[in-house]
This record gives structure tokens, sequence and C-alpha cells, in this order.
């Protein structure tokens, strides 16, 4: 929308999309889908245009062009069903990247692993069942060839940073301060909890996995489910807050009252097709 507004970076990505309008640089992309006749699938097209709607042709293919903006714009899509026991897993999309490859200075590292195996010891050392278990695996030495020496350990805490990082849970403390896994609390709380970590992922990840220069495009479907109409209208500005373009279903009077009215669009039924509605510049006064 303005001169300079993209960076040299943004430019280069997408360079061979990109037509002028007027003194301003602009990417425009079409997508249509329909049904295939003959095998009944939809089917997708995607095509850049010039400024008089013609598709571009561009030196490398254009599914690779179309990767590049797609890592400039990343798409993400929230669901209505926001389930803690799934998003918090490990291997996760949004939980899972906090966990993999810490970047804990090796310093710092070597001595929380010192740590850990002083309280692995201790904890091998106060159960004498554990202690009988460890000296009776050692007896193999005498049959097989295996280490002289501490040749048997058993890890009762992970050894490593990133294997105890692997297992961490997340607990909230509700106002009685019994502390419970995010999975016990209740549907809202699950949701809101999906909904924030989500934000993190956007605040520390994104540019690390998708590059510099990236502003998604979220998609977050029924906000307010399972939550109190206090509590719904109080989501907006979280929403609001997170970063690139969002794009909100919902069936809240709690929440939508909490939006701007110039970013409301009405989706009805119009014939047979599906008709855009909004207030236009200037239809409502203050008052």
């Amino acid at each position: 929308s303005t001169a300079g507004e993209w960076s040299n970076h943004v430019v280069q990505a997408i360079s061979e999309a990109i037509t002028l309008d007027g003194d301003l640089q602009q990417v425009v992309l079409r997508v249509m889908s329909a049904k295939d006749a003959q095998t009944g699938e939809m089917t997708a097209k995607w095509e850049f245009l010039d400024p008089q709607g013609n598709p571009l042709k561009p030196r490398r293919p254009a599914g690779v062009v179309l990767r590049d903006l797609q890592l400039l714009k990343p798409f993400f899509y929230l669901s209505a069903v926001r389930d803690a026991a799934r998003e918090f897993q490990p291997r996760s999309t949004f939980w899972g990247p906090f966990l993999r490859n810490p970047t804990i200075p090796d310093d710092v590292r070597r001595d929380l692993e010192a740590d850990l195996d002083a309280l692995n010891a201790k904890v091998i050392a106060a159960d004498d069942k554990l202690k009988d278990v460890k000296q009776r695996l050692e007896k193999t030495g005498g049959i097989v060839s295996i280490r002289t020496t501490d040749a048997v350990a058993i890890e009762a805490v992970p050894g490593k940073a990133r294997d105890l990082l692997s297992r961490a849970q997340v607990s909230v403390s509700g106002r009685t301060g019994a502390r419970l896994p995010m999975t016990r609390h209740g549907a809202g709380t699950q949701s809101l909890s999906v909904l924030f970590l989500f934000e993190s992922f956007l605040n520390s990840m994104l540019e690390r996995i998708y590059g510099a220069g990236s502003v998604p495009i979220v998609a977050v479907e029924e906000p307010e489910a399972h939550l109190h109409p206090a509590a719904s209208r109080a989501l907006w500005k979280a929403i609001s807050d997170m970063p690139g373009q969002k794009l909100v279903a919902t069936h809240s009077g709690d929440l939508l009252a909490r939006v701007p009215l110039a970013n409301v669009r009405r989706f009805c039924h119009d014939g047979t097709a599906i008709a855009v509605r909004q207030l236009q510049a200037g239809t409502l006064d203050k008052d």
C-alpha cells in the first residue's frame, strides 16, 4: 500500500510474480476450484496475473514461485476442536518445535547434564531394589564381554537435556492452588491454551521455520467455543494482538460486540451463491 513497504528479501523471493500498479508493486494470485466432471473430484488451479488479468508465465515453474510466496505468507488454520491432549504432544506442529533442538549454551548444557547424572545416582542409591537389579545385571560380564567397570546404568532421570525436554508437559494451577496437567482442565481452558500456544509459535518459531519476513495468515474457527460469555468478550484483544492477518469465524454475539464494525463480514446465501456483506464507510456516525 506504500512505496518501499516490501524489503529486498521479499522482492527477490517473488520477483517473477510482481507487476506494477502505478508506482506500487503488487502480486495478484487467482485461485479457482471446480468439480471435475469426469472424476468427480475437486480440482484447484493457481495463477499469477498481470494488471490486465492475464496469467503470467514465470521463468521458474509456477509451483516454485507459489511455494516462495507461501513461505512469506504461511497459512494456518485452527479448527473449533482445539484439543490440548493432541496439541501438546512432542510431535505436534506448534508444541514440538519448542522441544526439539533446544538452544541451550554448551556450558549451561554440560552443567545441567552433570546435575542430572548426580540426581540419577541419588535416585538409584535410594532404592535397594534398583541397586539389586543393577548388581545382578552386571553379572552379564561373567558370560559375555562387556565393560569391566560401570557396565550397567539405570536411567531413572534422563541424562541429556534434550531428552528431559521431550517429556515436558504443561500444568496449570487453579485458584485453589491445585496444579493439574492441561489435559485435566475444562474444554474452555484447553481451547484457550492451544490459542496461546499458537501465538507463542508465531512469535518464537515462525521466522526460524519459514524465514525472515514471513507474515502469517491465521484462520480461527469459533474461538469462543466452550467459553463463558465474559471470557468471549475478552478474547478479541488476544486475537487481534496475534501477528499477521486474522480470519475469524464466529457465532458469538459477545465476541462480535468487541470487533470493530469495519472488520465484520457477513456471509449469507444469495440464490445459488454466497454473498459477502459489510458496512460501507460513512454508513454510521458515532451516535
